[in-house]
């Protein structure tokens, strides 16, 4: 079993983000290394915390939440993840810009690829063999295939439209 230590500011009870673990079992064994490892001014909590969003309560000796300070004006706090985000603008449009990125990327050309192979195809099966089952079979595998990649865009579309 391994014993994880986070060290904390003594004065601010801000974590360090340094942390330290062993396999000593012994209370007296695990008490010694946190003493030999704890730097000057720092306090030792033994347990997991996540020194982003957490910090010791000096006062109390308890962890509380804790939010950092802004990283600039254009970050918002988030409360689920306990994290600075840029804002919702921002997601905006770094999201218009990879949907952007995907419609004139590879669906597209995929659909656009697909649409000349089935118009390839169709011209084929006319000409060779229009009653045959397995060509009408894969002529219609490709043009579902071309709908599902429709639908993609059509999704695509909403979501820009949604923003």
């Amino acid at each position: 079993m391994s014993t994880y230590v986070h060290f904390y500011d003594a004065k601010t009870g801000l974590f360090t983000g340094v942390s330290i673990h062993t396999n000593l079992t012994a209370a007296k064994a695990v008490k010694a290394f946190i003493g030999e490892n704890t730097p000057p001014g720092h306090g030792a909590y033994v347990g997991y915390v996540d020194p982003l969003s957490q910090r010791m309560d000096v006062a109390t000796g308890q962890i509380v939440d804790y939010q950092p300070p802004q990283p600039s004006p254009r970050h918002e706090w988030n409360q689920i993840t306990k994290r600075w985000q840029k804002q919702v603008a921002l997601k905006r449009s770094a999201a218009l810009a990879r949907i952007a990125d995907l419609e004139k990327g590879q669906h597209r050309t995929v659909r656009e690829t697909l649409i000349r192979a089935c118009h390839a195809v169709d011209a084929i099966k006319e000409a060779l063999a229009p009653d045959t089952p397995q060509v009408r079979e894969a002529v219609d595998q490709m043009y579902s295939a071309l709908a599902r990649l429709e639908l993609l865009e059509t999704e695509l579309r909403q979501l820009r439209a949604d923003l």
